[in-house]
């Protein structure tokens, strides 16, 4: 009975490494699919939210003369920073989202980036957003009473569907906040905080006034243009951020796992040995017994 339970459980870790390792090629092909374009769009964003910054503050003036126009009433004032200057109509409220999953298996990564976001919003007035059935659960355990919007995403690839419906719902606030996980290396993802208004460079120095450019077909087309592809376009890269994030962390379970698993079969062929000698020595018993009651 004891050698029939070895040879069950020895099957049933060879089926589990076999699954482990699917799934392991199916994570590493996902990273190889898109770590190229998440890194290299990074780079891309940041310098488009560079010169978006840079409009926004050499040309302080002339935006609040066109707010005026639209008839929009926020940071209107001579001292207002340029930050605050947009010409779309919005609530004047931050929003707090985070981005989680709908399963596990993904590591410390997930809870990693709940921690940090409800350090963020527990003395915050900020509204908040869940995206994932995961960051669903954990919240709604740590801060039953706090009021949320909830959106659900695929785990398995960046719906465009359900990205334009966060996105538009998101584009009312003045302030938005995403916390993700953020892709370093392999076997480093770390939780981060990525502001997608539109003008998160603009948190150090202003610029000082003497950038001119020639706008086409105005300053106020390419700043709503700006204001809305921007945002939009930011957002999208934080959910690619985000993916590949969960993804590594994932393979760097399954890694693990595949290891722990290896370690196990190990010792169950051991067991199957040692079950095989223990067999092997008590015939070799019973035939010596029966030999010498015969003799």
């Amino acid at each position: 009975m004891i050698r029939r339970n070895i040879f069950e459980e020895t099957e049933r870790l060879s089926v589990l490494r076999i699954l482990i390792e699917t799934y392991e090629g199916i994570a590493a092909m996902t990273i190889r699919r898109i770590r190229n374009s998440v890194l290299q769009n990074r780079e891309f964003y940041a310098g488009l939210s560079d010169l978006f910054a840079e409009i926004k503050s050499a040309y302080a003036k002339d935006l609040r003369s066109l707010m005026v126009k639209r008839g929009i009433k926020q940071a209107l004032a001579d001292g207002a920073k340029a930050k605050s200057l947009s010409l779309i109509r919005r609530n004047g409220k931050t929003v707090y989202v985070l981005l989680s999953s709908n399963t596990g298996l993904y590591g410390e990564i997930i809870g990693k980036t709940f921690a940090l976001f409800v350090k963020n919003i527990r003395w915050s007035d900020a509204d908040c957003v869940i995206v994932g059935r995961v960051g669903r659960m954990l919240f709604e355990s740590a801060m039953p009473q706090k009021k949320f919007s909830y959106f659900d995403f695929p785990d398995t690839h960046v719906s465009r569907a359900d990205l334009e419906e966060i996105t538009k719902f998101l584009h009312q606030y003045e302030n938005v906040v995403v916390f993700h996980g953020a892709f370093r290396s392999f076997i480093d993802q770390h939780p981060a905080l990525s502001r997608v208004s539109g003008d998160e460079r603009l948190l150090g120095e202003e610029a000082s006034g003497s950038v001119s450019y020639i706008f086409e077909p105005s300053l106020e087309d390419i700043m709503v243009f700006f204001e809305s592809e921007i945002f939009a376009s930011l957002l999208g890269q934080v959910f690619y951020e985000s993916r590949l994030a969960k993804v590594a962390s994932r393979l760097m379970v399954l890694d693990r796992a595949s290891t722990n698993v290896d370690d196990a079969l190990r010792r169950s062929f051991f067991k199957q040995r040692q079950a095989g000698h223990q067999l092997s020595n008590k015939k070799q018993i019973n035939a010596m017994s029966g030999v010498a009651l015969w003799g």
